[in-house]
């Protein structure tokens, strides 16, 4: 049995080749068990957007957030004359 990682990465690299290709170009790979579409749709486009809605969730359930960036200061003031009208 495979992992629920596994699996993800696995769905979403078939969706990320077949959105970079193109749906007209590459056909849409049947999902894996657990990754169809809860409103199956005849366009392939839309297909792939609501799977890749559903793998992207899965991704991202239970990440932490992030640290906030750290603040850089402030340039130093310029203290060169401002540049004339002409």
């Amino acid at each position: 049995m495979t992992s629920l990682a596994e699996s993800v990465e696995r769905e979403w690299a078939g969706l990320v080749t077949t959105a970079v290709l193109g749906t007209n170009r590459r056909r849409l790979a049947p999902a894996e068990a657990g990754w169809q579409s809860l409103v199956p749709s005849p366009d392939s486009a839309i297909e792939l957007l609501n799977r890749a809605a559903a793998v992207v969730t899965a991704r991202r359930a239970g990440v932490t957030a992030s640290p906030p960036p750290l603040l850089i200061p402030a340039a130093p003031r310029d203290e060169r004359p401002a540049c004339s009208l002409a």
